[in-house]
């Protein structure tokens, strides 16, 4: 197996396993056409096999420009302190979200992401649980990730669940 990332121009055997193949130590371009061909023992050449790629780098730039709990029961009704563990969590986004773009939110300290629901410039992720304020400060992270796996800049929040605890909307 051969392989050419710059259109033709230079040609790399590929290592091989079964029907997978792959090329290590290359620098892919902004933008090219990647060729495969096979070559046989006596030196022929299969038809090449070609793809179009663009190398895409440049990460999202999106924000998100609020955040509320289903169940805030702080102080406010927007202060992100509750004593109910599982929330939908829900907010804006600065812009709307370009084709292949997704929300994702982490609520365990970015240990783990999940992709949020989007329409327009509103966004929702249900059943999130929450980590215990008692244990640990905790953070909500958001990030807006391209179809090319590029993240955008993270944002985060603190909130603060505590299950024992009841909250009075009047304290002062």
């Amino acid at each position: 197996m051969r392989v050419s990332i710059d259109g033709g121009t230079t040609f790399k055997d590929a290592t091989t396993t079964d029907t997978d193949w792959s090329l290590t130590n290359v620098s892919l371009t902004s933008s090219n056409e990647l060729q495969v061909k096979v070559v046989d023992a006596a030196g022929n050449d299969s038809p090449i096999k070609r793809q179009a790629y663009t190398l895409d780098t440049a990460a999202p730039t999106q924000t998100i420009s609020d955040f509320k709990f289903s169940a805030d029961t702080g102080k406010s009704d927007s202060d992100l302190y509750t004593n109910i563990g599982v929330q939908t969590i829900s907010g804006k986004l600065t812009r709307t979200l370009a084709g292949g773009e997704v929300l994702q939110v982490s609520a365990d300290d970015g240990a783990t992401y999940r992709n949020a629901t989007t329409t327009g410039i509103d966004w929702s992720l249900a059943n999130v649980t929450l980590l215990n304020g008692i244990e640990r400060v905790t953070n909500l992270y958001l990030k807006v990730v391209d179809a090319a796996g590029n993240e955008g800049p993270t944002d985060s929040v603190y909130y603060l669940y505590i299950p024992t605890l009841t909250w009075y909307r009047d304290w002062e």
